[in-house]
Formats: C-alpha cells, structure tokens, sequence
C-alpha cells in the first residue's frame, strides 16, 4: 500500500521534483504484468536521507528518504503475505533507521534486505529464505572449485554470454561510428576465442573480457548527456558528455570505483544492485550482464 505525505506547502515546480515524477511514472510503465495471485516481482528501491522501516500493529511501515526539496515523502504499509510486498528492498546509500523487528518480519515473510554503499560497493546482504545459503547450490560450488577444467569451462561460457549481450546493446542503443565498429568487431573476436582455445588459467579469460569491456566503454566517448537548470545549477565541463569509465578520483591507477562522472556513479550503482540480486538468489549462473 502506498502513501503520500506532504513535508511543505511549497508546491513549486522545482527541477529535482519534476525528474523526480518524470522517473518514476517511467519506472512504473515499464513493470511487467503480473498473474493473478502473484507476488510483486519489481524490488523495492529506498534511498536518501530519513528512511525508516517498522512494524506498527503487525505491518511493515517503510518511509523513504529525502532526496531534494520541495518532495512528498512516500510512505508504503505493507501487510503479512501482502501480493504487494516484493522480495527484495534495496537501501541506497542515505541514512536512516531499522529495528531488529523488522528483520524478524522480513525473514518470516521471506523478503530479502540489501544495503549498497556510496562507492558502488554492497554493504550487506540479508538472505529472505532464514538459511545461509542453498544446499545445492554450495554443494555444486564446491565441485566446481574442485575441477579447475570445469571451472574455466564455465567461466569461458558466462563470459562469451555477457560479450555476446554487449553486441546487442552496441548496435541498439550506440549511434554507429569507428568506435562502435571496433568494439563490436573486438567483441565478435572474443567470443570466437572463447569458444576455440583451451585455457589453463582464469587470467586469460579475464583479459579477453577485459578487452572486450574497454573497447565498449570506448564506443560511448562523446554521448552528449542532457541536463536541465544548468543555467542556475552549473555542471563541470566533462558532465555535458560521457568520457571514460575509469574515475579520476582513483588516483595514477585507473579504476572504476569512486565515480567522478555521473553516469559512472550510475553504472556503480546499477552493478552493485544486481550483484546483490544474484547474491540473494544465489543463482548459479547469473544472466550474461557487462561489468564496467
């Protein structure tokens, strides 16, 4: 069940509360059609600053945070064996508070909890099934840790999967150029290694991922990102387009953590969002994704 509580009467129509409503109809739209009688697959999504989870008269009560002003804080109720209720919630970053209670609720309505830090980096994870782990799975973890040919064989497999899905993505969604050819043609090049050689050790297979990845991020150089209100709200000069994937917090050593370019700190975000998905599910084989 969701509510609206009015925090101001400053009804103006500020930019951050426009984006705000514009995703967020969007997010919506796109959900997909539930059966009848099933639960709600989409994941819960809290972040800024304020959030609030707690049980009040047997119901989960969640507030989420603040992320500008003026805003209307949105407050969700959700009941035992709720159809509304998802199976995970996400805490981006922000603050906020949580009782032990509410732990005890979510892991007998078998909800999971995830927490992703500032960085990108996934704070904690807590499992909606009550078990550590899955059996099977373990069980099937350490067989394969036991057979370095079956381990490679795998990782070869996920990875060519993942290069295979970046094509995709290239040439629907990246305009076409010199870059964008070269990357699609390095990721055709990987995935016919991937498939012909043998390998004896993981780094071979992460070079050729690595490879595949750079040529990728490439192709996006110069996507112009639009703003709104940078008249009132100035932006750094590198923000108006996409750069490299790399921060230039990190330091001479180029990586892709502490994002200094907005859409990096997105990318972080969203990879640390489905990692904690595939660790709450505890898939085997998650689907083919690319790491940034």
């Amino acid at each position: 069940m969701l509510e609206n509580t009015e925090i101001t009467p400053d009804n103006s129509a500020d930019e951050w509360a426009i984006r705000s409503e514009f995703w967020l109809s969007e997010y919506g739209q796109s959900l997909p059609i539930r059966k009848a009688r099933q639960r709600n697959p989409a994941p819960l999504i809290l972040n800024g600053h304020g959030v609030s989870m707690c049980i009040e008269n047997g119901a989960l009560v969640i507030r989420d945070g603040f992320t500008h002003y003026p805003q209307k804080q949105i407050r969700y109720r959700f009941f035992p064996r709720d159809f509304e209720l998802p199976t995970r919630i996400m805490l981006l970053d922000g603050s906020g508070t949580l009782s032990f209670e509410v732990l005890s609720w979510l892991a007998d309505q078998g909800v999971a909890l995830a927490r992703i830090k500032s960085n990108g980096d996934v704070a904690i994870v807590a499992s909606g099934s009550g078990y550590a782990g899955d059996r099977q799975k373990i069980e099937w973890q350490l067989a394969m840790r036991a057979d370095m040919a079956k381990r490679l064989e795998f990782a070869a497999d996920l990875i060519r999967r993942k290069i295979a899905s970046s094509i995709a993505t290239l040439e629907a969604h990246i305009p076409a150029s010199q870059l964008r050819d070269m990357a699609i043609a390095k990721a055709y090049t990987g995935i016919e290694r991937l498939e012909r050689e043998t390998f004896t050790d993981m780094n071979a297979i992460f070079a050729i991922e690595g490879e595949c990845a750079s040529a990728y991020f490439r192709s996006w150089q110069g996507l112009p990102v639009q703003w709104k209100g940078i008249t009132r709200r100035p932006i750094p000069q590198d923000w108006h387009a996409y750069g490299l994937r790399s921060s230039l917090a990190t330091g001479v050593k180029a990586e892709n953590r502490n994002a200094s370019h907005p859409v990096n700190a997105m990318l972080n975000y969203a990879y640390a969002v489905k990692l904690a998905k595939v660790q709450i599910e505890g898939k085997r084989c998650p689907e083919p994704t690319l790491r940034g």
